[in-house]
C-alpha cells in the first residue's frame, strides 16, 4: 500500500509569503521552513480502532456483554470520572451506561446499555462529554503569563509562536496557503500534545486544566480554515451542494493537527478514484488530475478534496465501483453517522450526539455547559442545525465563534445568543 511523506514535506516554499518566510527562519531557533515542516508530529499509521488506542477495551461491557473484570473496572472509572456513578452491582453498570447513552448519543438505536469495542459509546467514553467551567479568559491569561514552570513557559512559547505566524501567512480568500498552512498545522498538534502533558508534570490537577483550556482556546482561533465553494467537484451537483459538513470535518482535523498523511486508508485506490473521476467530463476534472493546489499527488491535495476521495474510496475498498461508490458516498453526507468512520480512519477518535445535552434554564450556560467543557479540553466540534454544518470554534460572553464553510468571508462568524436556540441539533465530536 502506498504510504506518503508528510504533506508538508512534499511542498516548495514557493506559496510562502516572505514575511512569513523570514518569521519562519527566524522562530523556534532560527530553524528553516524545512526544519519547522519536519516539527510536524509523524503519521499515526494505520489505525482500526482510535478508540481503543486511548481507552483500551478487549470485550463489550454492559447489558448481554462479555464483561471481561478489567474492563469493566475501566468503564466504572470512565462514567465515574464523567459524573455517571456505575456504583458496585452489575445493575448499577448498566443503568449508568444507559444513562451515560441517553445524555451523550444521538441515535435511539446505540441507546442499549452495553458498550461495544470501537462502537459509538465507546468513542464518546474515549474522548468524554465533561461539563464545561465559566473560566474567564483574562485568569487564563494572567495565570499563563505568570507562570514559571518550565513546560507551562514551553507551551506559552509555543502558542504564541504559531498565533504570530498564522497571522503572517499568506492567505487566498481566508484560506492558508502552501508549505506554510502545513507549517502550521504541524505546530498546532504539536501544542497539543505539550498541553496534553501538563498531565504528566507535578502541577495541580486545576491549573492543568486551565492552562490547557487557554492553549486550547487560542490554537482554535488560529487553525487553518476551507469554504465548501472551492472544493473540487467530486460529489457535488448544481443541484447537490452539501460538502459543508466535509468541509468542516477538515476544519476540525486541522484543528487537532492532523493532514492527508495521517490517511490509513488505501492510497493506491484513492488514486484508482481521482483517475477514474479526472476521465469524466467537468469543470474541476484538471484539479482532480493534478492537484487542486497545483502541487501535484493525492497529499498536495486541499483536505476537503481528499476527504471526497477517502470518503468515495472506502466505498471501493468495500467492492463498489467508482462510480456506485460516488453515489454511496454522496448518501453518506446525507448524515453524520456516515462521516464518523472516515475521521477514524485518520486516528481520530469520533462520535455523534443529539443536541446540547445540557438542560440549564440559561442559553449561556447551557452552552457553556454543554459545549465550553469539551473545546477546553481540546475536543473540535462540528454543529448542524439540520441545514447546515459549521465548526465550533469558542464560546463567549456573546454567543458563539464558528467557521462557517458556507463562503470565504464567514470565517470567525459570531452567532449571537438571540440566534442559537435552534442552532444546535445534532453535535459531531472529534479529539
Amino acid at each position: 500500500m502506498h504510504r506518503p511523506a508528510a504533506a508538508a514535506a512534499q511542498r516548495s516554499t514557493d506559496d510562502v509569503s516572505l514575511g512569513a518566510f523570514e518569521l519562519m527562519q527566524q522562530s523556534a531557533g532560527n530553524l528553516a521552513v524545512a526544519n519547522l515542516v519536519e516539527q510536524q508530529r509523524s503519521p499515526r499509521g494505520d489505525h482500526s480502532s482510535p478508540a481503543q488506542e486511548r481507552f483500551p477495551l478487549a470485550g463489550s461491557v454492559g447489558l448481554a456483554g462479555d464483561n471481561l473484570p478489567d474492563d469493566v473496572a475501566r468503564v466504572r472509572a470512565r462514567l465515574g470520572e464523567l459524573g455517571y456513578d456505575a456504583g458496585s452491582t452489575a445493575d448499577d453498570l448498566v443503568a449508568a451506561i444507559f444513562a451515560f447513552q441517553r445524555a451523550v448519543l444521538r441515535e435511539s438505536s446505540s441507546v442499549d446499555g452495553t458498550i461495544t469495542p470501537d462502537g459509538m459509546t465507546h468513542h464518546a467514553l474515549a474522548i468524554g462529554a465533561t461539563a464545561g467551567v465559566d473560566r474567564d479568559p483574562a485568569d487564563l491569561d494572567a495565570l499563563v503569563d505568570g507562570h514559571d514552570h518550565p513546560a507551562v513557559v514551553a507551551l506559552r512559547d509555543e502558542v504564541r509562536e504559531i498565533e504570530t505566524l498564522s497571522g503572517s501567512i499568506r492567505r487566498d480568500r481566508n484560506e492558508e496557503q502552501g508549505a506554510a498552512r502545513d507549517a502550521l498545522v504541524g505546530r498546532i498538534g504539536h501544542a497539543r500534545d505539550l498541553a496534553a502533558g501538563l498531565a504528566r508534570t507535578d502541577l495541580p490537577a486545576g491549573e492543568v486544566d486551565d492552562i490547557s483550556a487557554w492553549a486550547h482556546r487560542r490554537l482554535n482561533a488560529v487553525s487553518p480554515f476551507s469554504s465548501q465553494g472551492r472544493n473540487i467537484d467530486l460529489l457535488e451537483t448544481a443541484a447537490n451542494t452539501r460538502t459543508c459538513n466535509l468541509t468542516c470535518l477538515a476544519h476540525a482535523l486541522e484543528a487537532l493537527g492532523v493532514t492527508t498523511a495521517d490517511y490509513a486508508g488505501d492510497w493506491d485506490v484513492l488514486e484508482r478514484v481521482r483517475t477514474g473521476r479526472s476521465a469524466r467530463s467537468g469543470d474541476h476534472a484538471p484539479e482532480v488530475a493534478s492537484g487542486h493546489d497545483q502541487q501535484g499527488g493525492l497529499e498536495g491535495l486541499r483536505l476537503p478534496d481528499f476527504l471526497q476521495l477517502a470518503l468515495i474510496g472506502g466505498h471501493v475498498e468495500a467492492g463498489a465501483s467508482v462510480s456506485g461508490a460516488v453515489a454511496a458516498a454522496w448518501k453518506d453526507l446525507l448524515s453524520s453517522d456516515n462521516l464518523i468512520p472516515l475521521a477514524r480512519r485518520f486516528g481520530v477518535s469520533a462520535y455523534v450526539r443529539s443536541g446540547l445535552g445540557s438542560s440549564d434554564p440559561d442559553i449561556r450556560h447551557r452552552y457553556v455547559e454543554a459545549i465550553g467543557g469539551m473545546l477546553d479540553q481540546g475536543l473540535q466540534l462540528v454543529a448542524s442545525n439540520g441545514d447546515h454544518f459549521v465548526r465550533i470554534e469558542s464560546v463567549t460572553a456573546e454567543g458563539l465563534t464558528v467557521d462557517d464553510p458556507r463562503e470565504w468571508y464567514t470565517r470567525n462568524t459570531r452567532v449571537p445568543w438571540r440566534e442559537l436556540e435552534e442552532y444546535v441539533k445534532t453535535l459531531m465530536v472529534f479529539g
